[in-house]
């Protein structure tokens, strides 16, 4: 073996070249005294450390040249000075996304023709100095195509592993998982034989990223998870939010050694799979300290009667004692997906507790699946104490709300009004069936703690019995649902152009108002748009901004009423 000389543990007196990443230490330190104003600056470390967030704080938001760049950057800010050089060195390490860097510190960590190894002994020093940039590591990747990675021969985890005890991050909270298009089986048993030296008490949130059967054969995918959930049970049982894009068959085992809080999983399927979807959401209840459950499914074909009859045979009226104890800390549901994954999660984690639901929903109008709906606002109901609903159709963005009138109808509005707790009430992209104007009034008394109501693509079916000094529907919201602070609506221009008279007063609290019209505002005449706002003004005092769909014209209508409001004010001041 290969004798290998000393390395002094790192420090002031260290030079800060010795500290940086492998091909980031060759520029010559500079030793100039700065100015001292700037000296002032720089003994305050907090203000330092916050300068440097903003060179590597967005890591993995950033192209593969901005990282270089910003890894550049904070290298030759370690150069600057002694003041800046922990600071710097800090956010230079922060991020990893390769065994090389580190291991490149070991003098003994020699590459040959094609691979890397250790070629010699690790002195006590050198260790001193590797453990002072691990200790920096706050998160780490693997990527399966790091070809550099690769050629890190299998036995030098072996041998890691037995001259350095775990963890050798032991300041690790983040640890990722990706995969490219160009995986394959050799890379993933290669990355299997080092990923038990990742596992850190300190880990809180994993994530396996496009981890998916279709792309290695199974075999070889369940074994890698063997062996890295293996070491997880061991080496760690803090983690606590976990995200996976693909499959894994493990749930029970992390179920067993993880405190998990948040879960977010991403599916996609060619065909309808229904049971391979049901056996990862019952799956999920196990973990029962869980707060938060993000699904994301796509399924690629439609589906028939016999499918939809089959998912009504797998998922039975809830009686109202059924299952709502499986996770009795979650509060917040984020799916997205079709009907069928809404009926089936909450089928399978009617979390009696949940308190917000928020639903992207990727399907056309299809009259096969209406009794899927049916039963999804009937398990909804269930979730008594749910402080927020919405429900948002991602087609909508490139077809008219029209197309998808039929899908959700007041009938179905009319079974939430058991949630007595509801304070926000979103639909974007559906036009509600037979929305009629008298329902939502009456609607106050059972959603009395509303704070946010949207119903922007349901033109409301008015009162059959309106006089004409009826004040219109605006004023009528206003009344009843005085706490109201958001609200968007579809309405009439023949409801906004109405005088309202001295005496009415408004109590009303409401800040933000959208507003859709059937009919072309802007044919509107300048008196007409003055009374428009002025009724807007009276309805709504405290109103800080009106929109609608003609942004242009609204802008107006906006600056119109902040002017009312601006005279009121300067009114009252001078009273």
């Amino acid at each position: 073996m290969m004798s290998v000389a000393g390395r002094t543990t790192p420090g002031l007196s260290t030079s800060a070249s010795a500290s940086l990443p492998h091909g980031q230490a060759q520029a010559q330190v500079h030793t100039s005294h700065p100015p001292h104003g700037f000296s002032k600056f720089i003994l305050n470390q907090d203000v330092v450390d916050i300068v440097f967030q903003h060179f590597g704080g967005v890591h993995y938001h950033m192209s593969d040249l901005e990282r270089q760049l910003s890894r550049n950057a904070l290298a030759l800010a370690a150069r600057v000075c002694r003041s800046f050089s922990n600071a710097a060195l800090d956010h230079l390490w922060r991020y990893l996304d390769s065994w090389l860097p580190l291991l490149q510190l070991l003098p003994s960590f020699k590459q040959s023709i094609n691979s890397y190894s250790f070629c010699g002994v690790v002195t006590d020093d050198e260790w001193a100095h590797f453990d002072a940039h691990a200790r920096r590591v706050r998160s780490f990747s693997v990527l399966w195509d790091d070809v550099d990675a690769e050629l890190i021969t299998s036995y030098t985890f072996v041998q890691l592993a037995q001259l350095h005890p775990a963890p050798i991050f032991p300041a690790l909270r983040l640890l990722s998982f990706s995969v490219s298009e160009n995986c394959n089986i050799l890379k993933v048993k290669h990355i299997a034989v080092g990923c038990f030296l990742l596992i850190s008490p300190a880990i809180k949130t994993l994530i396996i990223d496009k981890f998916r059967p279709d792309t290695m054969e199974v075999r070889e995918y369940n074994a890698f998870f063997e062996a890295f959930f293996a070491s997880l049970v061991q080496g760690s049982t803090n983690i606590q939010d976990l995200t996976v894009d693909g499959c894994i068959p493990h749930w029970t085992t992390l179920a067993s050694s993880c405190n998990l809080r948040n879960i977010c999983f991403y599916k996609s399927f060619g065909q309808n799979t229904l049971a391979s979807i049901l056996m990862d959401i019952k799956s999920l209840q196990s973990f029962s300290d869980l707060t938060s459950i993000k699904i994301d499914v796509e399924i690629m074909d439609g589906y028939n009667p016999e499918d939809v009859q089959s998912l009504l045979h797998c998922v039975p009226k809830l009686n109202s004692s059924e299952g709502l104890d499986y996770l009795p800390h979650l509060q917040e549901m984020n799916l997205v997906g079709d009907i069928t994954l809404l009926v089936l999660v909450l089928q399978h984690i009617p979390a009696k507790n949940l308190k917000h639901i928020s639903i992207h929903c990727m399907e056309w109008i299809n009259s096969h699946l209406s009794p899927l709906w049916d039963r999804f606002f009937e398990q909804l109901s269930r979730c008594q104490y749910l402080c927020s609903i919405s429900i948002l159709n991602l087609i909508y963005d490139v077809y008219a709300a029209s197309n998808f009138a039929g899908i959700i109808s007041q009938t179905h509005l009319q079974s939430l009004l058991k949630l007595n707790h509801l304070e926000a009430l979103l639909i974007r992209g559906y036009g509600i069936v037979d929305l009629h104007e008298e329902f939502i009034i009456q609607a106050a008394s059972s959603w009395s703690k509303l704070h946010i109501l949207c119903l922007l693509d349901s033109q409301l079916i008015p009162r059959a019995d309106v006089s004409a000094e009826s004040l219109g529907v605006l004023s009528r919201i206003a009344r009843h649902y005085p706490n109201l602070d958001e609200l968007e609506l579809s309405i009439h221009t023949m409801d906004l152009a109405i005088t309202i008279p001295s005496s009415y007063h408004s109590s009303s609290e409401l800040q933000k108002l959208f507003l859709s019209t059937s009919d072309d505002v802007r044919d509107l005449t300048v008196p007409q748009r003055l009374q428009l706002a002025r009724y807007i003004y009276r309805v709504f005092p405290l109103l800080n901004v009106v929109s609608g769909t003609d942004k242009e014209f609204w802008e107006e209508i906006n600056a119109t009423v902040q002017a009312f409001k601006a005279v009121r004010q300067e009114t009252l001041s001078e009273n």
